[in-house]
C-alpha cells in the first residue's frame, strides 16, 4: 500500500541523460557565428587597407620618375661643362629610372614600397614615357661618353621635358585611382557595419524568444501548481533543457494529480486492509510479531506458542530481548537500531532464542520497519528452525566427512578430524572414536577425540568396555555389543550411566548417541556423541549419523589396507638401502650416494672426503657384555655421527663396527681436519649401556676425491687402508691416505701371516727395563716389554705388531706367554738370589675384557712360583674407563690374589677423580710425554708436579716413564716421585743383560746437583 501511494517518477539514470540540442550548444553556435563575423570583418578591412596602401606607394615611385627625369638633366648639364664630373650620379639616376620603369611595369617591389600591377590606361602612359626615356637616355650617354655636340644641351633638356611630362600624367592618372579606391573602401566598411547590426539584433530575438520567453512561463506555470492547479502544463517544444524542464515540470503536475486522487481511494481501502492482516495474522502457521521501543505491540497465536506464553503475556509483559540469548543480545540490539534509523529495511537471520522455561532452540528470523503512530516500528516473522537446523548441520557434518574420507592418506589424522567435525560443525561439545579391543577385559581404547575442554574426557574413557560388566553397559559399549546405534537422552539421571555421571553433570551432557563402526561382521569399534540437549538425536540425525559411521568404517578399513600395503613397500625398498640395524645406508645405498657426490664434485670442481671410521675396543663390549650391549652402542655412535655432520652428508654402516661418512665441499664451507675431529670427539663420548660407562674412540682413515680416486670403490678402499694406518699409529687418531700406505698394507698383510705362527715358532722374546727407587736408587723393579725376533725382518718392536695381535685376537694367547714367561723369570732371578723384584706386565683389553683373567693369572702364579705381590699388571685409562663399573669389580677380585696394579700412560686418558679414587690400583705411571718436557715447558711440569701430589694424597705409588736426562731426574726427585724408568738409567735389556746388571747392583744417587 505504502507502495502504490509514492509517486512513481522516471528513473533517474534514463533522466540524467541530456538533449540532443542544449543550451549551452545553442549559445556555442552563436558565439560561433558573431565571432566568424568579427573575423570576416578584419579580414575585410585589412584587404582594403591593402588595397588603398598598394596604391599610394605606386604613386610614390610615379611621382620618383619626375625627380629623377631632372635630376638626369641637372647631372648630365654639370658633366658637359666639367667633363668627368657628375658621371656617377648621373650613371645611378638613370639606373634607378630604369628600376622605377621596371618595378611600374611588372609590380613588386622598388625602393621599398609595394607596387600595384597597372591597369590599362595607366600601362599606355608607362609605354609613352619607356618612348621618350629611351631617347632622352641614348642622349644622355652620349654625353657621358664624351661624344656631346652643340646640339646636345638642348636635346637633353627637350627630353626632360617630354618624360616629365609623361610621368606628369600617369601620376596625375595615378592619383584619380587611388581617390577612387578610397571611396570604394569606406562604403564596404559602412556595409560591413550594417550587416553586423543586423545579425546582433537576430540573435536578440532569438534568445528571447527561445530562452527567456519559456522561462518566464514556466515560472508562472509554477506558481499555479504551488497554488493547487495540478491540470496546468506549459507549451514548450524546444529541444533543449527548458524543453526537458517543461516536459518534466508537465509530467509531475500530472502525477501529482493522480497521487492526490489514489490517496483519497488508498484511505478507503486501508481499514480494510488491516482486517485482512488481523485475519491473515491470527490464523498463520508462522509466528508474527510487530515490535516497538522494545515491546510487543502485536504478536500472534503461534508466535506466543512457539516461545511458551499466551499473546497476552507477550504484549504486556514480556520484552524483545527477554528473548535472545545473552551472548546475542549486542548484535541483536544493533540490528533493531539500524533498522529503527532507516540503515537498513530488511533483516533475515537466524539466532538461538530463549523460551519461557529457559530451554534454547533456534529460529530463523524475517524482519522489516514499519511506522506507527508517526515512529519507527519492526514486523516480521519467526520460525522455529530447531529440527531443520539439527538436520542441515548433520548433513554438513556428512558432507565435510566424506570429504575428509576422500583426501585422507591417515587413520589417526581422519579419526580426529571427524571428532573435530562433529565438535566444530554440529556443535556438540564432545566427539570420540574408539576401538574395540579383544582382551579379557574388552577395553574400548581411544583413537581420537574432539573436546571443548581439552583433557576433560580422557579420564573418563579409561572405564569404557564393551563386555558385560557395569562399565560396559554405556552408549558406546551398548554399541560395540549390539552393533546397533544406541541413543541415550537421560545421561545424568539414568542408573547405567554412573561411572560416568560425575563427567556428564560437571560437563552439562544431557544425551548421546554412539554408532558401531562395522567392517563387514566384525565391528571395529563405535564413534560416540555427547550434546547438551535432550531431543539432541532425533530419526532424522540418527538416519545421517548411521550413513556417516559407514562411510567412516569403510575409510578406515581402506586406510588400513593401503597403509599396510605402502608400509610393505617402503620396508622392501628401505631395506634394500640401509642397514637394519641402525637405520643407516648400508653399501648399496652409499655406492649410489657416492657417485652422485662424484658427479657433483666433478661437475663444480670440488672435493668429496671419504672417512673410514673403525670403533676402537668395540669387542670388548661384545664380549663382556653380549651382543645385544654391542647393538645398543652401534646405535648410539650412528646417532652420534649423524648429528656431528650437515644433512647434505652420508653416514653409512658397512658391518660390524664399520662406518663410511661421505662429506662433499661446498662452495660456502670448505672441508678441514676439524670437521673430523669434530666427528671423532662426538664418537669419544662417554656412553651408559646397561649401568656400564663406556668411553669409546675410533680410528679413522680419510681419502679425497679426486686426488685419492676417481670412483667409490677406491675411495672406500683407500680410506679403509688409511684407517688401519691410524690403529697402528695408537688407535683414537686419524690418518689421510697416502700412496705409501699400500706398501704399508702389504706389509702389514705379510706380518698377521706370520704372526699367526710367531708363538709356536718361539719368535717372541722378553726385554726387561728397570724400574729404580729414587730414595734408595736401587733397581726394585722392572717392566717386560715383548719383541718379535723374526727370522727374515729382524726384531719387530711392538708398535708393529701389538695392535694387529688386538685386531686378530692373537693378543690373549701371546698376552698368556708373556704373562707366563715374565712371571718365570722373576722367579728364577729370586731363586738365584737377586732379591725379590717386581715385574710388570701390560695387560690388553681383549685379555681385561677375558671372563677367566682372574683364574689365568692365578694359575699362572701357582705355575710360576712367584709370590702375587712381586706381579704388577699395568692398565691403561682408556681400558679401565671403558667399562668403569666392570672394571672396579674385575681389579678388586685381581686386588684379591695379592697382586699389585697401576695405572698406565696416566694423563693421556679419560680418568676423573671420582673414578680414580674408587679404583684399586697401587700405583700411577706419568707417561713420557709430559716428562720429556718437565725442563723445558712450564704446562707440562706444572702437570708432572700435580699428577705426583695427586697421587700422594690419594696414598698412590707414583712411577715416572721415560725419563732421559739429568735435569729431569733432578726435577723428579725434588717434587717427591717415588720411582722412574728410562733411558737414563737403562733401555729395554735382554734377560741376560739385565742380569748383568743386577749383579753389578747398580745404584743411582738419592741426591744428584
Amino acid at each position: 500500500m505504502a507502495d502504490d501511494l509514492a509517486p512513481h517518477l522516471p528513473d533517474s539514470k534514463a533522466g540524467a541523460e541530456l538533449p540532443g540540442s542544449t543550451i549551452s550548444r545553442k549559445i556555442a553556435i552563436v558565439f560561433s557565428v558573431i565571432l566568424v563575423f568579427a573575423v570576416a570583418n578584419l579580414m575585410v578591412v585589412r584587404v582594403m587597407l591593402d588595397n588603398v596602401n598598394g596604391v599610394a606607394e605606386t604613386v610614390s615611385v610615379a611621382g620618383k620618375l619626375r625627380m629623377l627625369s631632372q635630376k638626369i638633366a641637372f647631372e648630365a648639364s654639370k658633366a658637359m661643362q666639367l667633363p668627368g664630373a657628375g658621371k656617377a650620379g648621373v650613371q645611378a639616376a638613370m639606373n634607378d629610372f630604369d628600376t622605377a620603369l621596371k618595378a611600374l611595369a611588372g609590380g613588386g617591389e622598388a625602393f621599398g614600397y609595394r607596387i600595384e600591377m597597372l591597369s590599362q590606361p595607366h600601362l599606355a602612359r608607362l609605354d609613352a614615357i619607356r618612348a621618350d626615356w629611351r631617347l632622352y637616355r641614348s642622349e644622355v650617354e652620349a654625353v657621358l661618353q664624351g661624344h656631346a655636340s652643340e646640339g646636345s644641351t638642348l636635346r637633353i633638356t627637350d627630353g626632360a621635358a617630354r618624360v616629365l611630362a609623361d610621368a606628369e600624367s600617369l601620376v596625375g592618372s595615378l592619383t584619380e585611382a587611388a581617390s577612387r579606391e578610397q571611396e570604394r573602401a569606406l562604403m564596404k566598411m559602412h556595409a560591413l557595419l550594417l550587416l553586423d547590426a543586423l545579425v546582433l539584433a537576430a540573435v536578440f530575438v532569438l534568445v528571447r524568444k527561445r530562452i527567456v520567453q519559456p522561462l518566464r512561463e514556466l515560472a508562472e506555470r509554477s506558481d499555479d501548481l504551488a497554488s493547487g492547479n495540478y491540470h496546468v502544463s506549459v507549451d514548450c517544444n524546444s529541444n533543449d533543457e527548458i524543453g526537458m524542464l517543461a516536459g518534466r515540470f508537465n509530467d509531475s503536475a500530472r502525477r501529482i494529480g493522480e497521487l492526490i486522487n489514489r490517496i483519497d481511494q488508498e484511505r478507503l481501502s486501508l481499514q480494510q486492509a488491516e482486517s485482512m492482516f488481523r485475519g491473515f495474522a491470527e490464523n498463520s502457521v508462522v509466528g508474527v510479531y510487530i515490535a516497538q521501543h522494545g515491546r510487543f505491540r502485536f504478536v500472534n497465536p503461534k508466535m506466543a506458542q512457539i516461545f511458551g506464553y499466551t499473546p497476552e503475556e507477550m504484549t504486556a509483559a514480556v520484552a524483545v530481548y527477554d528473548l535472545v540469548v545473552d551472548s546475542d543480545r549486542g548484535i541483536v540490539e544493533e540490528n533493531v537500531q539500524r533498522r529503527l534509523r532507516g540503515e537498513i529495511n530488511e533483516v533475515h537471520y537466524e539466532r538461538r532464542a530463549r523460551r519461557k522455561d529457559g530451554t534454547l532452540f533456534d529460529v530463523e528470523v524475517f524482519g522489516s520497519t514499519m511506522q506507527i503512530d508517526g515512529e519507527n516500528a519492526t514486523i516480521g516473522i519467526m520460525l522455529d528452525i530447531s529440527e531443520r537446523k539439527r538436520l542441515d548441520l548433520a548433513l554438513r557434518a556428512l558432507s565435510a566427512s566424506n570429504q575428509a574420507l576422500v583426501r585422507a592418506t591417515d587413520e589417526t589424522a581422519l579419526l580426529t578430524e571427524i571428532c573435530q567435525i562433529f565438535r566444530d560443525i554440529s556443535g556438540f561439545p564432545f566427539a570420540w572414536v574408539g576401538f574395540a579391543e579383544d582382551g579379557a577385559e574388552r577395553k574400548v581404547r581411544p583413537a581420537a577425540m574432539a573436546e571443548v575442554e581439552e583433557g576433560a574426557l580422557v579420564a573418563t574413557l579409561n572405564h569404557v568396555t564393551w563386555g558385560n560388566e557395569p562399565t560396559a553397559r554405556g552408549v558406546t559399549g551398548t554399541a560395540i555389543r549390539e552393533g546397533r546405534v544406541a541413543v541415550v537422552h537421560d545421561m545424568q539421571t539414568g542408573a547405567v550411566h554412573a561411572p560416568w555421571r560425575e563427567f556428564m553433570v560437571r560437563h552439562r551432557i544431557v544425551s548421546a548417541m554412539s554408532l558401531p563402526l562395522k567392517a563387514g561382521n566384525a565391528i571395529l569399534g563405535a564413534l560416540t556423541i555427547y550434546s547438551h540437549e535432550a531431543n539432541a538425536f532425533g530419526p532424522d540425525e540418527v538416519r545421517v549419523a548411521e550413513e556417516l559411521a559407514d562411510n567412516l568404517a569403510y575409510g578406515i578399513t581402506a586406510l588400513r589396507a593401503e597403509a599396510a600395503r605402502r608400509k610393505y613397500a617402503q620396508q622392501l625398498e628401505y631395506h634394500a638401502g640401509h642397514d637394519i640395524l641402525t637405520g643407516l645406508p648400508n653399501r648399496a645405498l652409499l655406492q649410489d650416494r657416492l657417485n652422485q657426490a662424484i658427479a657433483y664434485a666433478s661437475r663444480y670442481c670440488y672435493s668429496v672426503w671419504v672417512l673410514f671410521v673403525d670403533l676402537d675396543r668395540f669387542k670388548f663390549v661384545n664380549d663382556s657384555l653380549g651382543h645385544k650391549a654391542g647393538d645398543i652402542v652401534l646405535n648410539s655412535v650412528a646417532a652420534r655421527l649423524q648429528a656431528a655432520v650437515r644433512e647434505s652428508d652420508t653416514v653409512a654402516r658397512l658391518g660390524g663396527d664399520e662406518f663410511v661418512l661421505v662429506l662433499p665441499e661446498r662452495l660456502d664451507e670448505r672441508l678441514t681436519t676439524t670437521v673430523v675431529q669434530r666427528i671423532m670427539d662426538a664418537v669419544a663420548e662417554p656412553l651408559v649401556v646397561d649401568g656400564h660407562e663406556f668411553f669409546l674412540g675410533c680410528s679413522t682413515g680419510v681419502a679425497v676425491y679426486p686426488t685419492d680416486g676417481d670412483d667409490p670403490e677406491t675411495l672406500i678402499k683407500n680410506a679403509d687402508i688409511a684407517m688401519y694406518r691410524a690403529k697402528e699409529s695408537g688407535r683414537n687418531n686419524f690418518q689421510f691416505y697416502t700412496a705409501a700406505m699400500n706398501e704399508r698394507l702389504l706389509e702389514r698383510l705379510r706380518i698377521e701371516s706370520d704372526l699367526r705362527n710367531a708363538l709356536e715358532r718361539n719368535e717372541f722374546v722378553l726385554h726387561y727395563q728397570p724400574q729404580i727407587d729414587l730414595e734408595t736408587g736401587r733397581t726394585v723393579g722392572m717392566e717386560a716389554l715383548i719383541r718379535w725376533q723374526h727370522p727374515s725382518l729382524g726384531m719387530i718392536p711392538p708398535l708393529r705388531f701389538i695392535g694387529l695381535a688386538e685386531e686378530t685376537g692373537l693378543i690373549v694367547p701371546i698376552g698368556e706367554w708373556v704373562l707366563r714367561t715374565a712371571c718365570a723369570q722373576a722367579a728364577a732371578w729370586q731363586r738365584a738370589g737377586l732379591g725379590p723384584l717386581r715385574v710388570g706386565v701390560n695387560l690388553s683389553a681383549r685379555q681385561f675384557a677375558q671372563h677367566d683373567l682372574v683364574n689365568v693369572i692365578a694359575g699362572t702364579l701357582q705355575e710360576t712360583g712367584l709370590a702375587p705381590h712381586l706381579l704388577e699388571l699395568e692398565l691403561t685409562e682408556s681400558l679401565v674407563m671403558t667399562d668403569v663399573d666392570r672394571a672396579i669389580g674385575l681389579l678388586g677380585e685381581l686386588k684379591a690374589l695379592g697382586v699389585q696394579l697401576s695405572l698406565d700412560d696416566f694423563g693421556t686418558g679419560h680418568s676423573s677423580l671420582s673414578y680414580l679414587k674408587r679404583l684399586p690400583i697401587d700405583a700411577l705411571k706419568i707417561d713420557q710425554s709430559f716428562v720429556r718436557d718437565i725442563t723445558l715447558t712450564p704446562d707440562d711440569a706444572a702437570i708432572v708436579a700435580s699428577i705426583i701430589s695427586l697421587a700422594h694424597n690419594l696414598r698412590r705409588h707414583v712411577i715416572a716413564e721415560g725419563v732421559e736426562t739429568h735435569e729431569q731426574l733432578i726435577y723428579l726427585q725434588n717434587h717427591g716421585c717415588n720411582e722412574m724408568q728410562g733411558y737414563y738409567f737403562s733401555k729395554p735389556v735382554p734377560p741376560d743383560v739385565f742380569e748383568r746388571l743386577l749383579r753389578q747392583d747398580t745404584r743411582t744417587p738419592a741426591s744428584t746437583n
